[in-house]
């Protein structure tokens, strides 16, 4: 038998170099090789923000907020945020945490009632930490006008969640910064 790119004598040390035992080990190596690399890769999964799925209500900006996030599906996770004044609506953001290039982003606009939008593309942020019951976004445009970073954090205990909002504009103790307490609604 002739491979026509391998000559027969060297397809023959090949057979003795690899015969039995040997042969069964480098095919079952070739074999695992084969199907990792024939996995899609994901680096990342949203299984770490699951928490933050459903309905956050708290008082802020002098009026109540409304946080809605969905649960984790195809790879993304939707939120909104409402702010409501006097029985309207003041500001709206739309946003959106998803599995994007092997990481995880978050994306998100601010609009008026009207829907206007303020800024003319969404904000990105990449992902600085998750753990199972907190995790960082910093802003991916730095000196951007929105924020520099967004910090969710789940006090399981109390059942809040505590958004920390940290701002461009730096102190002597370290950047600017507000945050918001919700409860599960």
């Amino acid at each position: 038998m002739s491979l026509g790119f391998i000559s027969e004598a060297k397809l023959g040390k090949f057979r003795s170099m690899y015969s039995g035992s040997k042969a069964v080990s480098l095919w079952a190596f070739i074999g695992v090789l084969f199907f990792c690399c024939s996995l899609p890769s994901k680096a990342q999964d949203l299984s770490k923000f699951s928490w933050l799925a459903g309905e956050w209500k708290g008082n802020a900006f002098g009026g109540e907020v409304y946080e809605n996030w969905t649960s984790p599906k195809a790879d993304e996770m939707l939120g909104s945020f409402q702010l409501i004044k006097d029985g309207k609506n003041t500001i709206l953001e739309f946003m959106a945490i998803r599995v994007a290039e092997d990481t995880v982003r978050m994306f998100f606009n601010h609009f008026n009632p009207d829907l206007e939008r303020w800024e003319d593309e969404p904000i990105r942020f990449g992902l600085e930490y998750a753990n199972e019951d907190e995790f960082k976004f910093l802003n991916m445009k730095e000196g951007e006008t929105a924020p520099r970073s967004l910090k969710y954090h789940f006090d399981k205990t109390a059942g809040k969640l505590i958004v920390v909002v940290e701002e461009w504009e730096k102190t002597t103790a370290g950047y600017e910064s507000f945050s918001v307490t919700y409860f599960r609604n």
